[in-house]
């Protein structure tokens, strides 16, 4: 492998043929209080198990500008995928049951009826 100082040459495996430049550096970001914010927020909800699209974080990045008073920022789809790039966030589709899934709230909701069911029994009596 070879490095210069601002690009790297990569040689893969079995096709030595195929050569790929990788620039080191990466693009600071125009509104870096805004990615914060919006990555802290990314950071979140995944935790809480959300499904983020592409849509919503662009619309979310809109939000946090206006009231974060940023002006000058525009979501595209350039910026979303500079951003993805940025941040290492990977797109994974959801299939079959993962897609169809109930949200977070509604399994809440039906975990309350369960424990309210259940409370309706005596399971020290055994019929």
């Amino acid at each position: 492998m070879f490095a210069s100082s601002r690009k790297s040459i990569i040689i893969t495996g079995r096709n030595r043929e195929k050569i790929q430049c990788k620039k080191k550096y990466k693009k600071s970001p125009k509104f870096p209080e805004l990615e914060e914010a919006l990555a802290i927020w990314i950071s979140n909800a995944i935790s809480a198990n959300k499904t983020i699209t592409g849509e919503i974080i662009t619309t979310k990045a809109a939000d946090f500008a206006k009231l974060m008073n940023i002006e000058g920022f525009i979501r595209s789809a350039g910026w979303l995928n500079n951003f993805k790039k940025r941040h290492n966030i990977k797109q994974y589709n959801k299939h079959g049951e993962a897609q169809s899934g109930p949200s977070e709230e509604e399994l809440s909701k039906e975990r309350e009826k369960l424990q309210e069911l259940i409370s309706n029994f005596d399971l020290a009596r055994r019929v």
